[in-house]
């Protein structure tokens, strides 16, 4: 008999579109990345299915005001349950047939509780009483004779018998069990189980109070009564066990009698406490963790060197010597750190980044600079640094869709230095799920992106103010062949790009790259705002633009390009800007290059012309020009923005004086037509909306539209189709921090929700075997799933394959073929045969486009080519 696994999968499809849908802004890149406050402890937990980190910090969360406890539900930080007050520490309890967290907080008023169990909704005091007037730890010990949660810091004990100091108690179920004080002053910051040689007992470190000389700050409860560990270590905050031959070890973070306090890594081996590591500065967390190259203890704080190694807040110990983090060391002052297990383990890193480098404008992490305000929660996943966004950092000049080789993605340029929580200097690719970097970036910005394909093949262009002492292109104009970046020509040109126009200046012959902006010469010779490559080099189009045959100023320039067939001409390429002729001949603003001269369309524009597009309402292709003009005698409505069919210019009603940045069509509402979309910055007609859409009728206001504190303006209108999607998206571009009042930071999503990528439906059966997330799955990564063998099919062999099973009135409905993509995702398309022990668990990568919330999955036992059911799996769906 062999085991097989069966995917019944429901398949999205083109014809799942649902026209006259209520589109919205879609909550697809969030806010400013990661948050502004302290996280003071980590845990990592489902929450609908999800994995989620869930931090305890204090104040403001970007797009999250919380005093309390939040979780980052991608692309948002949001609270979790109720309000608390001041939380120092989290505890998952592990094992529970649900997951239960609980927290550690001070107490809102004297008397109140201090001890937090999270229920469906809200956070539930653990018991009654009094608290402790600051509970900073919260952990479940098991001391062999019996396991029980923990509460300890300073102050009354949670049972009200008016203890003070170092404080622990114990939750029995009912009620809370005070221990004797463990010091008579001080606060207890850590709690472990440690055996001795008589059995596990419970260790508490004390940090004293200010002012106050403790001999002995590490102790155990022996018999109900706490005694000294040793001697010497004068100030303990942190305590972890570090593995031997000889069995564990006690590890604590401390001085000595003659240190500055919280200065050394100290190790307990049975009599004595022995330096392992002597750092610069303080030393503030423990943990003991493998990242798949052994059993390595992990110190935070704020030092930058421990041992004379060089690692910036968090450093790593192998038993033998210490090593720092990434090219330049951790974060900076850490507080606290947490592992996420499973096939591809990572750390969770939070702490202070302004404690001790507040003066610095950038604090190095790892390849990359935070710009203020900086982020201070940072994943190690083993060889780089990240930090939690779904977003880039910092605006966004231009866009393009393209295919460098991965798939057709939305590229973006921009002052940004990161993008999705990586290193991305001013460009980056977004594939519908996650962010990946271009190489090493650009030097400068980017104000032009293009796709163009010259005959052999599409590459990306970029243009603008690319520096010339730096280590990128230096031309102006840079080529990304899908590996590296390069210049475009020569010397290159002598001022900014601003515009790129793949475009046919006669059919039959391939596309040439336009090139427009500020510029006067390329590569020596004279090309007066606009240019054309070849694919070996720039020439001049017609004479160029400018005031004059020969006459330049630094305040004509070329902003937009286009190519429009107006069913006479031909397709033309239509140039927009501030200038006052083309090719010497007088036309103000606007101009069409037709392969050999330049010709005028109608009438001159008085003003600045940003934008160009082409758009079908319904009556035939027409060009659309925005800006920040009038026409000479036209009435007040004949302003910002114009249409042209061809033949006629007219004006959109109910239209008033502003400065339009960008236009776009798109299908929001999925019926077929696409609307027009009309986009600008803070002073224009747009108000505080900055976007709008024609109905047809009139411009409407898409919800609250895009805001921020200072400068809101947006530069881009693009649909795009998310790869693994049917449904395309308009992404809006620019600087901005909201969407509908909801956080989206320079990148911001509007259109249907989407339906699920696949959904299995379902029980046959009672679900013995299981699907399992075993990953840190941050969304927009690939989710690493692991198989568990149901005990039922013990002794058989198993085989990974898709098999249409039944009608679907038994099972569920199925359609043939994601079964088969999903296997071939993985590199296990087939695996071992004869006897298998249940307990083995087989792994695979799936790459999915989102969160993973949940799928089904059935197990199959065949028996003569006969499907025979043996058992169904835990239910979930794939949301993007």
């Amino acid at each position: 008999m062999s085991l097989a696994l069966a995917l019944v999968l429901l398949a999205p499809s083109v014809a799942a579109q649902t026209p006259n849908c209520e589109p919205d802004w879609l909550d697809r890149f969030g806010g400013q990345p990661n948050m502004a406050e302290v996280p003071r402890a980590i845990e990592f937990m489902p929450f609908d299915g999800v994995q989620q980190p869930v931090i305890a910090c204090e104040g403001d969360v970007y797009g999250t005001i919380s005093l309390g406890v939040v979780r980052w539900d991608a692309p948002y930080w949001r609270r979790v349950g109720t309000r608390l007050p001041l939380v120092y520490d989290l505890h998952r309890v592990q094992g529970s047939a649900e997951p239960e967290l609980y927290a550690a907080s001070v107490a809102a008023t004297p008397g109140s509780p201090t001890v937090w169990r999270l229920g469906a909704t809200a956070w539930e005091a653990v018991g009654d009483g009094p608290g402790l007037a600051s509970a900073r730890v919260v952990q479940f010990l098991d001391t062999g004779i019996d396991a029980a949660l923990w509460a300890a810091g300073a102050g009354a004990g949670p049972s009200g018998v008016g203890v003070t100091g170092a404080v622990a108690s114990r939750w029995d179920g009912a009620a809370w069990i005070d221990e004797p004080p463990v010091t008579p002053s001080g606060t207890v910051r850590a709690l472990v189980a440690h055996d001795f040689g008589q059995g596990p007992e419970v260790v508490a470190a004390v940090l004293p109070a200010f002012g106050v000389a403790l001999p002995h700050t590490v102790r155990r409860l022996e018999a109900g009564v706490w005694v000294d560990v040793g001697a010497g270590v004068t100030n303990a905050i942190a305590l972890a066990l570090f593995p031997t031959d000889d069995g564990p070890r006690l590890v604590a973070a401390g001085g000595i009698a003659a240190d500055t306090p919280l200065q050394r890594v100290l190790m307990f081996d049975g009599a004595n406490w022995n330096t392992v590591g002597l750092a610069d500065g303080q030393v503030l967390a423990l943990s003991m963790h493998d990242l798949g190259d052994g059993p390595r203890l992990y110190a935070g704080g704020s030092f930058g060197s421990i041992d004379g190694v060089q690692a910036r807040g968090i450093a790593r110990w192998d038993g033998a010597s210490w090593s720092d983090l990434g090219q330049s060391g951790g974060p900076g002052r850490v507080d606290t750190i947490h592992a996420v297990g499973g096939p591809r383990p990572k750390l969770l890193v939070g702490g202070d980044l302004r404690a001790d480098f507040g003066q610095a404008t950038t604090v190095p992490v790892g390849q990359f600079t935070t710009p203020l305000p900086r982020p201070n929660f940072f994943v190690w996943d083993g060889t780089a640094w990240e930090f939690l966004s779904e977003t880039v950092e910092d605006a966004v000049d231009s866009a393009v869709v393209h295919d460098d080789g991965q798939g057709e993605s939305l590229f973006v340029a921009g002052t940004f230095e990161t993008a999705g929580g990586k290193p991305a200097q001013r460009v980056a690719a977004w594939n519908g799920s996650k962010w990946r970097a271009l190489g090493a970036g650009l030097d400068g910005r980017a104000y032009a992106l293009e796709s163009h394909d010259g005959g052999s093949g599409a590459l990306l262009f970029a243009g603008g103010v690319l520096e010339t002492d730096g280590a990128g292109p230096k031309g102006r104009v840079a080529q990304w062949d899908g590996t590296t970046w390069s210049d475009v020509g020569g010397a290159g040109f002598n001022g900014r790009v601003l515009a790129l126009h793949s475009h046919v200046e006669s059919l039959g012959s391939p596309a040439k790259l336009f090139a427009a902006g500020q510029f006067t010469a390329g590569d020596g010779a004279p090309l007066l705002r606009i240019a054309r490559w070849d694919g070996v080099s720039w020439s001049p189009v017609g004479g160029g633009i400018g005031v004059g045959s020969t006459a330049v100023t630094p305040f004509v320039d070329v902003r937009a390009l286009t190519t429009f067939d107006d069913g006479q001409n031909g397709p033309r390429l239509i140039v927009a800007g501030s200038f006052a002729n083309a090719g010497g001949k007088p036309m103000r603003n606007l101009a069409a290059w037709d392969g050999t001269e330049w010709k005028r369309l109608g009438i001159h524009l008085n003003g600045e012309l940003n934008a160009l597009h082409v758009h079908d309402d319904g009556q035939g292709p027409a060009l659309y020009v925005g800006g920040d003009f009038f026409f000479p005698g036209a009435t007040s409505e004949f302003q910002d923005l114009a249409r042209w069919d061809g033949t006629t210019w007219s004006a959109l009603p109910a239209w008033s004086s502003g400065r339009i940045l960008a236009l776009g069509s798109f299908d929001d509402d999925r019926d077929g037509v696409d609307s027009l979309f009309i986009a600008g910055n803070s002073g224009s007609f747009l108000g505080a909306g900055h976007i709008r859409r024609w109905n047809g009728t009139a411009f409407e206001q898409l919800g609250s539209g895009l805001h921020s504190s200072g400068t809101t303006e947006v530069r881009t209108l693009l649909p795009f189709t998310r790869q693994g999607h049917a449904d395309p998206e308009l992404v809006v571009a620019g600087q901005f921090t909201q969407a509908d009042f909801r956080p989206s930071n320079g990148l911001a999503s509007f259109g249907c929700p989407s339906a699920p990528l696949f959904t299995v439906w379902a029980p046959c059966g009672d679900a013995q075997g299981e699907l399992r997330p075993d990953d840190a799955l941050f969304a927009g990564r690939s989710a690493r799933f692991a198989l568990q063998r149901s005990p039922a099919a013990a002794g058989s062999s198993w085989l990974l394959a898709s098999l249409e099973l039944g009608s679907p009135t038994e099972c569920g409905l199925e359609l043939p073929g994601l079964g088969e993509w999903l296997l071939a995702a993985s590199s296990l398309v087939a695996t071992s045969t004869g006897s298998v022990d249940p307990a083995l668990a087989l792994t695979f990568d799936v790459p999915v486009p989102a969160a993973v919330v949940g799928s089904q999955l059935r197990f199959q036992a065949l028996s003569f080519g006969t499907a025979a059911e043996l058992s169904d799996a835990i239910s979930m769906s794939v949301y993007p």
